[in-house]
């Protein structure tokens, strides 16, 4: 009893330092590696990519781009860095100029480490668009009704969509096991109670590329459509899906199997190593990790504090894993989830890193309230005062400029302390500022 409790309490506070970290504006989204070189490429909605040595964690070089970061990853050779703006886009980006050769537009991106293709996923237009990942060439349109996700199997001969969600009267006949309810909080255990009694669920699709062919298709009996941060994959003949609070193993005859991790906790970032063999779902700094051959969940945790940061993101690089913290730091983990090596951005490589105050007051005394308190910190840094005015309401107003991370969050923290109403972010200042 006292097990289960103490799990729920972690859950609850996990969830609600997740949710409050998750709230930054200026957030890490993303990292990837390069194929051929042991640089790792970091970014976030703050119009920069930060190159750094994956051995050090040294800032090798500064990529500005014009654009929030939505997700990012490499073609097949290295050759061209594929980056997803907030606008819908893909921008083909040389990884080393950071000159953009091409743009498409699109809906969802899907990307996937070491694919010749990434996926634009089109619930508008009903289908999924397979691209070549170097030219940008479409090489499929597979039709699928209102899609939600897709992903690839290990060697990227398959194509794997979640399709629509909708109300499906056999929703029981499709139930191989019905879930019971767990002691505890458990989010996993919460979602299967609910989706197996709805009488809602989705197509799934796997479309071959090698006949351009539909060669599977199931109905699910759980509805994933509300899922965040989907990994689809494959290993044998099953597929599994990992998301925020759902776990899923879908046999080749299309019976689903909803897993449950004893230690379960809500799902931030997920990957798939690449032979398809393990499924990692990170909350924070630990999480599960599936073992596709025998289905057995094991938690890691790398935490080295009890309020570990958000994760931000994970990325696959051979038989290591990537994860991304919103704090900058970076762990290495090998495919049983035990660290290799950690690090974290301290130093802005270019001009350090940027404090912005969200103007979030109309004209008038609040905001003139909120300024004294930012002008009496800048002035304790001998800089001159500056006008909210000039600021558009609801928009960010770059307050300072720090040649480290400590000391820009050390200026927010001055901030807070003065009872500064709206929120206060940092990110890395691009090199031309």
């Amino acid at each position: 009893m006292m097990k289960t409790l103490k799990t729920t309490l972690l859950i609850i506070l996990s969830f609600i330092f997740s949710a409050q970290s998750f709230a930054f504006e200026h957030e890490l989204t993303s990292i990837c590696k390069h194929p051929s070189k042991d640089i790792l490429y970091v970014a976030g909605e703050f119009n920069t990519i930060i190159l750094l040595d994956a051995n050090s964690g040294k800032i090798i070089d500064q990529i500005d781009v014009s654009f929030p970061v939505v997700d990012m990853q490499f073609n097949k050779d290295g050759s061209q860095l594929l980056v997803e703006s907030d606008d819908r886009k893909v921008h083909f980006i040389h990884p080393e100029t950071g000159e953009e050769s091409k743009a498409i537009m699109g809906e969802k991106f899907i990307f996937s480490a070491d694919s010749p293709y990434f996926l634009n996923v089109s619930w508008i237009k009903s289908s999924v668009t397979v691209y070549d990942a170097t030219n940008g060439r479409i090489l499929h349109t597979i039709k699928a009704k209102e899609p939600l996700s897709a992903g690839f199997n290990a060697d990227f001969s398959k194509v794997l969509i979640l399709g629509r969600s909708y109300e499906i009267a056999k929703e029981k006949s499709l139930i191989t096991v019905k879930v019971e309810e767990a002691d505890g909080y458990n989010p996993f255990n919460k979602a299967y109670i609910e989706q197996q009694n709805d009488g809602e669920g989705c197509d799934f699709l796997v479309y071959d590329l090698a006949s351009e062919e539909i060669s599977q298709q199931f109905v699910l009996p759980y509805d994933t459509h509300d899922n965040f941060d989907l990994t689809i994959s494959a290993y044998g003949d099953k597929y599994f899906v990992g998301a925020w609070d759902i776990l899923l193993q879908i046999s080749n005859d299309g019976s689903t199997l909803p897993i449950e991790p004893t230690e379960a906790s809500f799902t931030y970032a997920s990957e798939v190593s690449s032979d398809g063999k393990y499924l990692f779902l990170a909350t924070n700094q630990e999480g599960n990790i599936l073992d596709c051959e025998t289905g057995k969940v094991q938690r890691f945790n790398v935490a080295q504090d009890f309020f570990a940061p958000t994760a931000a993101d994970l990325t696959r690089a051979g038989e290591k894993m990537y994860l991304l913290s919103q704090d900058y730091t970076i762990i290495t983990l090998d495919n049983y989830g035990v660290e290799m090596k950690r690090f974290q951005i301290k130093e802005g490589l270019a001009n350090g890193f940027g404090v912005y105050y969200y103007n979030g007051n109309d004209e008038g005394e609040d905001r003139n309230a909120e300024a004294a308190i930012i002008n009496k910190v800048r002035a304790e840094h001998s800089w001159e005062a500056i006008n909210l005015d000039e600021t558009e309401e609801s928009e960010y107003a770059h307050i300072g400029s720090f040649d480290s991370k400590e000391k820009a969050e050390a200026f927010i923290e001055t901030l807070d302390e003065n009872d500064l109403n709206y929120k206060v972010v940092f990110s890395p200042l691009p090199k031309s500022k």
